[in-house]
């Protein structure tokens, strides 16, 4: 994962991301706490200047939007355990197959998804 943040830092490699990616990655941060103290807004704000800086950040359009709902509906039920892919993950899929780049996710609700190349980080 280091080898690969380097490699977008240095131009070697585009780094794009969902906008809804954002939006998940606050919750995450954020999970657990109702009032966040100062060290963590700051923690959370580094973390978040980081990848607007380092990566392109990707709007959902229209042609997103109509992708993303296939996906959902494609991938909706629950198989060997999974509970299905969410509305936001069939746009995160969604925005990869529009840019036409792989996924890279530790999310295992993306593997069955044939359409796009779905990568763990690690093996990046």
């Amino acid at each position: 994962m280091n080898e690969l943040l380097k490699q977008i830092e240095a131009g070697n490699v585009k780094g794009y991301v969902s906008v809804l990616t954002i939006t998940e990655l606050i919750v995450i941060l954020s999970r657990n706490e109702k009032e966040l103290n100062d060290s963590y807004k700051g923690v959370m704000q580094k973390c978040l200047y980081y990848v607007f800086k380092t990566l392109i950040v990707v709007p959902v359009g229209t042609d997103i939007a109509v992708i993303g709902a296939k996906y959902k509906l494609e991938y909706t039920k629950s198989t060997e355990g999974k509970r299905g892919l969410s509305y936001v993950d069939g746009i995160i899929a969604a925005t990869a197959e529009r840019l036409g780049c792989s996924l890279l996710t530790f999310d295992p609700e993306f593997g069955g998804i044939e359409e796009i190349n779905v990568m763990s980080p690690d093996k990046f």
